[in-house]
């Protein structure tokens, strides 16, 4: 079989749950270059496990849809961003996402339920043929460790567009000084009240 795929996913529960993505990319070390080939980044649908994930299980006794995750309950079919590099290893290199991407993260951060992660995937087709290998969680140098970068914004508190005003002014005896000439027929008062928003 032609078929490459990688599983990965990071706890984001640290994200606002309204923030705003702006740029998010996986940041890797790469150990083999795939020669230019792309793999795809899918989000992943179906809960999985580490210890029990295979080709054929989501976790133990809990099958994918189809093997290899390719159905549609156990990964989104639009991509992420995509990962390949003819580059010289080993190297650490940044593949972005793309607005897809960044509206997926977004989800998480709002609704940690949704986080299953991403898998890595050549085509459905599995037409690619060099793989792209690079650090696992498990390497012991805890840097060259698969890092997703997130950088986002707050949404901003909404400006009211004008101003209400709920007590209107009232002149009383003695609020105001009176203003004019004698036999003026515009004599002013000046007047202060406030406002509420």
């Amino acid at each position: 079989s032609q078929d490459q795929m990688i599983l990965l996913r990071w706890d984001v529960t640290s994200l606002p749950e309204d923030a705003v993505v702006e740029a998010a990319s996986l940041i890797v070390n790469v150990t083999d270059n795939s020669q230019n080939q792309n793999y795809n980044m899918y989000a992943l649908r179906s809960a999985w496990s580490e210890p029990g994930v295979t080709y054929q299980l989501a976790q133990a006794g809990d099958p994918w849809e189809t093997a290899g995750a390719r159905g549609p309950t156990d990964r989104s079919g639009i991509s992420l961003g995509t990962m390949g590099t003819n580059s010289g290893v080993p190297n650490k290199l940044r593949f972005a996402h793309n607005g897809a991407g960044r509206t997926e993260i977004a989800a998480w951060a709002s609704d940690s339920q949704a986080n299953q992660g991403i898998i890595l995937s050549d085509t459905p087709t599995g037409t690619l043929t060099n793989a792209l290998e690079f650090s696992s969680s498990e390497t012991t140098t805890a840097t060259n460790r698969p890092l997703l970068f997130v950088a986002y914004s707050l949404p901003q508190p909404a400006i009211p567009s004008q101003l209400t005003v709920k007590h209107p002014p009232r002149l009383q005896p003695g609020d105001a000084p009176l203003h004019g000439e004698p036999g003026s027929d515009r004599d002013q008062a000046e007047i202060l009240w406030q406002t509420e928003v």
